[in-house]
């Protein structure tokens, strides 16, 4: 892997390989104990095939990355594992491209509660939505709690900038995690206003171009009997 470092997708921080004593190397250079972590474990002593867990600080570059762990098996029998490291940065990015509307957004939670990604760059890894939760925002805990099992759902609670948020939300297949899209109900109060005005004019115009065509119809159907 050191050697072939530069086929390394750009992804990722560094590629590790682990052996069955738990020392890994990266392709980086370096060398680092893994014996305690937990995808070693669901990989070596579990007997998982593959394993994508929470977020840790990494002992090689200390920022928060994901291991995507993956087993080595010679016979059918596990031999070591290999992990590609993610920075969380990488995700918090592509989950903060998530816009619906003028304020909605995307965030994610680890199984734990911890945020992986948010708008408020501040709470990324820093803040824990089940345990660690602002006066008048309780609400969030028992949504918090149902994000992070990985289950889907909808529900409304007090908003962080609006009266009130709609939060709809689903496990993330493969993972721990548990993504959410936030939408503030003013914004879908606005677009039913919106809707309701648009189907209103829609409905006349038609109205009207019934009546039109309505009395064309008539003059020309009409029109041979005032001949005769």
């Amino acid at each position: 892997i050191r050697a072939h470092a530069d086929d390394r997708d750009a992804a990722f921080d560094y590629i590790m390989v682990a052996d069955a004593g738990g020392i890994a190397s990266t392709d980086l250079g370096t060398t680092v104990d893994v014996n305690a972590r937990p995808y070693y474990r669901s990989i070596m002593r579990d007997g998982k095939d593959s394993y994508v867990g929470d977020p840790l600080v990494s002992k090689t570059t200390g920022q928060p990355v994901v291991h995507i762990t993956r087993a080595l098996k010679a016979n059918g029998r596990t031999f070591a594992m290999v992990a590609g490291v993610l920075p969380v940065s990488t995700l918090a990015k592509a989950v903060n491209e998530i816009k619906i509307g003028d304020a909605g957004y995307g965030w994610m939670l680890s199984s734990d509660g911890t945020v992986i990604s948010h708008p408020v760059s501040e709470y990324v890894m820093q803040k824990n939505f089940i345990t660690g939760l602002n006066k008048g925002h309780e609400d969030m805990a028992d949504v918090a709690r149902q994000i992070s099992a990985g289950r889907a759902g909808v529900a409304f609670i007090a908003g962080l900038g609006s009266k009130e948020d709609m939060i709809a939300y689903h496990g993330i297949e493969g993972t721990s995690w548990g993504l959410a899209l936030t939408i503030p109900t003013t914004w879908i109060e606005s677009l039913a206003d919106d809707m309701q005005k648009f189907l209103l004019v829609f409905g006349i115009v038609i109205v009207g171009l019934t009546l039109v065509i309505t009395g064309t119809l008539l003059v020309r159907s009409l029109k041979p009997l005032g001949v005769v």
